[in-house]
């Protein structure tokens, strides 16, 4: 792969310290890429083998740099846990989702396994990174839970045949494809109740698919004030990701940044008798093997009134 290769290009005028942590990492498959906030905001940074510091890459390091294994030059190195994480999304990133594709999902709801992948998409806009809060709209009543599997594209590519899929993978994160699943059936198009702005999340790392378990081992987990509310494995999806990748790129380019989402195990609130939809204050954490975790509070929205929302454009 060739993000393995990357770090032992690092330019030697760097901190030797940083290029030495680095490369060990990268050597031993130990690689998590971050997209870091606050002051470093739009830097890319590799957390290193131990865990506990992350290599700050240079301005203008992209993703593709990572893939393509191109030299990279990081300049400092913090600890992990006095970085800010943040979504680990670029400027241009298309977020496309698989609905219904986990086959215990589909019948939760009381829907026959689709013929094709079914996909909608979502925007950046409607995603918030680690740590940071998810929030509930004033409008909707149905606020429900969904961990997904998301596959970060590395390299551009159109017509990619299933067996070449891999090769255009950089690496996996996890993924809150929390719905409104009242503004979901306003009516045939999903596309409302998934892009609320700041109602899902994503993070808190990509990391490289050979530090993954094999794709059918992956296991995901939600869990809301620390009780398990959703289980499942990939074993159980309908469309792998080779497919859903392949198919995709049948009527677009995928582009370095685009994310894929897999779908989400059963267990949603809205597959249930008596759904415990979202509610402020709650705790939601995803769990997926070979990530780690993702943990985001719920905050009801607060309105502003519409004349200070307008503010900018009033008219004199």
């Amino acid at each position: 792969m060739p993000i393995m290769a990357v770090m032992s290009g690092l330019c030697a005028n760097s901190a030797q310290a940083v290029s030495r942590e680095s490369s060990s990492a990268q050597r031993n498959g130990q690689v998590k890429i971050v997209s870091l906030g606050g002051a470093l905001a739009g830097r890319l940074g590799l957390i290193d083998k131990a865990g506990d510091g992350v290599a700050v890459l240079s301005e203008g390091t992209s993703l593709s740099d990572l893939a393509e294994g191109r030299p990279i030059t990081p300049t400092d190195r913090i600890a992990l846990d006095e970085a800010v994480l943040d979504a680990p999304l670029i400027p241009g990133s298309r977020i496309i989702c698989v609905g219904l594709n986990f086959f215990s999902h589909a019948k939760e709801v009381g829907q026959a396994a689709p013929q094709r992948p079914a996909m909608f998409s979502r925007y950046p806009s409607s995603f918030v990174g680690p740590g940071q809060d998810i929030i509930l709209p004033s409008v909707s009543a149905e606020f429900d839970y969904e961990v997904e599997l998301a596959a970060v594209i590395g390299r551009a590519g159109r017509h990619i045949p299933e067996t070449k899929a891999m090769t255009h993978i950089l690496g996996f994160t996890c993924l809150a494809d929390n719905s409104l699943r009242d503004w979901q059936t306003h009516s045939r198009q999903a596309f409302p109740g998934k892009n609320f702005d700041r109602s899902g999340a994503i993070g808190p790392w990509i990391v490289t698919p050979d530090e993954m378990p094999p794709m059918r081992d992956i296991e995901l987990e939600t869990f809301v004030n620390g009780v398990r509310r959703q289980h499942g494995d990939c074993g159980d999806l309908i469309f792998s990701l080779d497919h859903c990748l392949s198919y995709i790129s049948s009527f677009m380019t995928l582009q370095p940044g685009d994310v894929i989402a897999l779908g989400t195990p059963p267990g949603v609130a809205s597959g249930k008798d008596n759904p415990q939809w979202l509610k402020d204050g709650d705790l939601v954490e995803l769990r997926i093997s070979g990530i780690g975790s993702l943990r985001n509070t719920v905050r009801a929205e607060r309105r502003e009134k519409v004349s200070e929302v307008c503010e900018v454009g009033k008219v004199s």
